[in-house]
């Protein structure tokens, strides 16, 4: 299986830059995450807490 994504992200964990880039590859409206420090440098999509994502959609 070849995967090529190229997002111009910087993230230094690897599971928090796949998950990132899987959520710019498949227009994904948010990220949820307890960690929203990690995902800093990704400006393209809203990146929330799972309580303010609840807020959100209430």
């Amino acid at each position: 299986m070849k995967v090529f994504v190229d997002t111009n992200i910087f993230i230094d964990d690897f599971e928090d830059a796949l998950q990132a880039a899987m959520a710019l590859q498949n227009n994904c409206d948010f990220i949820i995450t307890r960690n929203v420090d990690d995902f800093k440098n990704v400006t393209s999509i809203p990146v929330l807490e799972p309580k303010e994502f609840l807020d959100f959609i209430r």
